[in-house]
């Protein structure tokens, strides 16, 4: 939930559906109003399509709803199931004032948001707020500005070593279970000296143990590996339908 000013309905450019953005008088009157997102709207109101004027309770207090954000469209998901890829529809607005009034107990800004008209004004626009800011806190900066640009890269710099975390995990998983095969192939060829002995001396060449033994441990290997996926997808899918969603915000009766 994000405590905003009207001005933020220009910069992420959501779209209200019924109802109405924050106003300035809901900030000045420091109004228990709240916008809701689209997610909110089918987990707790359902079949209900326009929810302006009930009241939810977040987190201890009682709001109205004044606006309601329009849905984003569905994408098809890896598997063919219809998903929205939007966390926008996750996020709940209320007025500035009442956030720091009911939550924070004062009236200090964490965040704010700037939008540039023009990406060639950034560093200009940039330079003139940190001189704001730093003028405004006295000299001390104690805060710290960035642009989508920057965080996009911290985003790919945790994406990547994500993905190097991964592959170090998934070379180790590799080497642990080819050495788990090697030891059941050698155990198995142990125990199984007789037939060795008696394929050699009816004609097989080493070469035909070998590959004998070789298919056997892929066979293992590949069906041991589809019957692990089989299994981690089926539990991820129980999961997802049974393990409920965070959620702080209820309806009033």
């Amino acid at each position: 939930m994000h405590g905003v000013t009207p001005d933020y309905a220009g910069i992420k450019k959501n779209e209200i559906q019924f109802g109405r953005f924050i106003s300035d008088y809901d900030v000045d009157s420091k109004s228990p109003v709240i916008v809701v997102g689209a997610h909110v709207v089918r987990s707790l109101f359902r079949d209900q399509p326009n929810v302006v004027g009930q009241q939810v309770r977040v987190r201890g207090q009682v709001y109205t709803i004044i606006g309601q954000i329009k849905p984003v469209e569905e994408a098809t998901a890896p598997g063919g199931r219809k998903r929205r890829f939007n966390y926008e529809e996750r996020i709940n607005y209320i007025p500035a004032t009442t956030a720091m009034a009911r939550y924070k107990g004062d009236d200090e800004v964490n965040r704010i948001e700037i939008l540039a008209y023009e990406v060639g004004e950034m560093p200009d626009l940039m330079e003139q707020i940190e001189n704001t800011l730093t003028q405004t806190h006295r000299g001390i900066f104690d805060f710290e500005i960035r642009t989508q640009n920057e965080q996009l890269e911290e985003l790919k710099k945790l994406e990547n070593s994500f993905t190097y975390s991964l592959g170090g995990i998934a070379g180790i998983s590799l080497l642990v279970g080819g050495i788990g095969i090697m030891n059941v192939m050698l155990a198995s060829v142990s125990e199984r000296i007789r037939e060795i002995g008696v394929r050699k001396a009816i004609g097989a060449r080493s070469h035909d143990i070998f590959i004998q033994f070789l298919a056997e441990a892929v066979v293992i290997s590949v069906l041991g590996g589809l019957l692990g996926l089989v299994a981690s997808v089926g539990l991820l899918s129980l999961a997802r339908d049974f393990i409920p969603e965070g959620q702080n915000i209820s309806n009033m009766p």
